[in-house]
């Protein structure tokens, strides 16, 4: 038979027991909530970005460009992962019949698959910049992977602006990769508007988008390939907004001849 205090001091064991497990499974309930609220945020960002964040970028990251400091109305179209036999011809109509000019960061291996796609690009005047070979994330490359994916696509599309300017493939990139293309003379591209087309939200938003975010020396991030038509619905919305902020279109090379003297990396 159990003592009346034994059987006290074990009633009192359990109930501590119970709280501790409730308490763990409080603070589980707590580390699943924060870890959602983190992935939303990111994500959120991804799909708007406030100017704050783009300025704190900036100076965090200075060897990186974004945006454009200038006194000068101006703002750069870029297309990524290019070019296409679907969403690209649509592009290009669009942009000729705008008087658009803009800069298409292309893959090697999309270019080695629609070369007549990138004679089109090239005819209508746009800009031809590095995207790598393909779309594998730069930051999963080790040095010597990323510098043979981004010297082969240089090699498939002969320019100097190939070997200039160079957008990684999915945005960030490894240090000791970056290293590589400083040495190699190579800027980082990265830009300072972006709606997320990729995840295809409605054309809507993304016109709404892009039009909110943009001012001047702004570098607006876009994509063409299958599945991304939605880009391509938005486009006319987008430009004629841009148009009624009163920015106008140049190629990239253009917006960094525009920069002011003390600084190319926007700051505010």
């Amino acid at each position: 038979m159990v003592s009346g205090d034994a059987l006290v001091l074990q009633v009192g064991i359990d109930r501590i027991r119970q709280g501790r497990t409730l308490s763990g499974q409080r603070l589980s309930l707590a580390a699943a909530g924060c870890a959602a609220v983190a992935v939303l945020s990111v994500l959120t960002l991804s799909f708007y970005q406030p100017r704050w964040l783009i300025g704190a970028a900036s100076a965090a990251l200075p060897d990186i460009l974004f945006a454009v400091k200038t006194e000068r109305p101006l703002v750069a179209l870029t297309f990524d992962d290019g070019p296409d036999s679907t969403v690209t011809p649509r592009v290009l109509e669009i942009l000729q019949r705008e008087h658009v000019l803009a800069t298409w960061f292309v893959n090697g291996s999309a270019v080695a698959q629609h070369p007549d796609q990138l004679r089109a690009i090239v005819a209508g005047g746009h800009q031809i910049a590095n995207h790598m070979w393909d779309r594998t994330p730069a930051w999963t490359l080790t040095p010597g992977r990323l510098a043979a994916s981004v010297e082969a696509t240089a090699a498939a599309v002969p320019g100097s602006d190939m070997r200039t300017l160079l957008r990684p493939a999915s945005g960030w990139i490894r240090p000791s990769s970056a290293d590589w293309t400083r040495r190699k003379g190579y800027r980082i591209i990265l830009g300072s508007v972006y709606a997320n087309d990729p995840l295809k939200p409605p054309p809507q938003y993304l016109t709404w988008a892009i039009v909110r975010m943009a001012q001047r020396g702004d570098i607006v991030v876009l994509h063409v390939g299958a599945g991304r038509e939605r880009t391509a619905e938005a486009l006319p919305g987008m430009i004629k907004g841009l148009r009624a902020k009163g920015l106008r279109f140049v190629r990239l090379s253009e917006l960094l001849d525009s920069a002011t003297a003390t600084s190319q990396h926007r700051t505010n």
